[in-house]
């Protein structure tokens, strides 16, 4: 079973996994922005 059909909905008859791709770059735009709006901050 490939990673594109694991990542699939649930709903759509997939396993519901996440794209690790995909939530890597939402973690990384998140701490960015922390970044950018607090920059004092010691752990954005």
């Amino acid at each position: 079973m490939s990673w594109n059909r694991l990542c699939i909905k649930k709903s759509k008859g997939g396993m519901g996994f996440r794209d690790m791709h995909d939530f890597n770059l939402s973690l990384l735009g998140k701490q960015g922005w922390r970044l950018i709006t607090k920059p004092n901050s010691l752990v954005s």
